[in-house]
């Protein structure tokens, strides 16, 4: 995999096809100016090469979490929190310092490379084939999830876990007021029916035709009651008058 990279007024390329790199091993590179009219080779600085390994090998890792289901950084927190994250993994294994700017525009090279979905982005209309369930986060929700990261990693949590879990459980419910939206009818936690217009429709003539055998069957039972009423009176009155001829 080529990673590119504009540092100081140069173009720097670098294929990590050679094989693993370590601190033990030299890295022979070299980059081209962009000067108008020369065509000049320039050796680069060791800051530059150093860059580049840590690059390299940060890029490595992020596809091998992705490989594992577990993409680092996670993608339920903000686009912000995750460039954070990125760069903090490229400080890590750098060798010597590089300016803000471009490790910058290193960690935005790495984040695109790697494919994060922009947190401003909408979220699906429908939770068949959506894929990924934190596509259903909102921006806000994201922003919520950036502080339970902050506050596990301060109390001393796997911020990684907490944050997964709390945003996976927050996932389900957005995912529930989608299918609530689209007339989807939840059966508990077991799982979601959904109804369509036809099935919703037919629900609707059945309770309709179902109201005057609804209205017919309260009137045969207040009916009964009334019955029973007439009877329980009858028989206290007999009850009575076998009392008084006994006396």
């Amino acid at each position: 995999m080529d990673i590119q990279s504009a540092i100081s007024g140069t173009v720097l390329t670098y294929n990590n096809s050679i094989g693993n790199v370590d601190n033990s091993e030299s890295v022979s590179v070299s980059t081209v100016a962009s000067f108008p009219g020369k065509n000049d080779s320039v050796e680069i600085s060791p800051q530059t090469t150093a860059l580049t390994k840590a690059l390299s090998s940060v890029a490595q890792d992020l596809e091998a979490s992705k490989n594992k289901g577990y993409p680092l950084p996670p993608p339920y927190i903000t686009n912000a929190k995750q460039l954070d994250l990125i760069k903090e993994m490229v400080k890590e294994k750098l060798s010597g310092s590089v300016d803000e700017s471009t490790l910058s525009k290193a960690t935005e090279m790495l984040w695109k490379n790697a494919g994060y979905r922009l947190d401003t982005a909408i979220r699906p209309s429908n939770t068949s084939g959506s894929g990924n369930i934190y596509n259903f986060l909102t921006k806000s929700d994201r922003e919520a999830m950036d502080k339970v990261y902050a506050q596990a990693a301060a109390d001393g949590l796997d911020a990684i876990k907490v944050t997964r879990e709390s945003a996976a459980a927050l996932s389900m419910k957005r995912m529930k007021e989608v299918d609530v939206a689209n007339g989807v009818i939840s059966y508990g936690e077991s799982g979601i029916t959904p109804l369509s217009a036809e099935d919703l429709a037919k629900l609707a003539v059945d309770e309709k035709m179902s109201q005057p055998q609804k209205s017919e069957s309260l009137d045969t039972l207040q009916k009964s009651l009334s019955t029973m009423k007439k009877s329980l009176r009858l028989n206290e009155l007999l009850l009575s008058f076998l009392q008084k001829n006994d006396h």
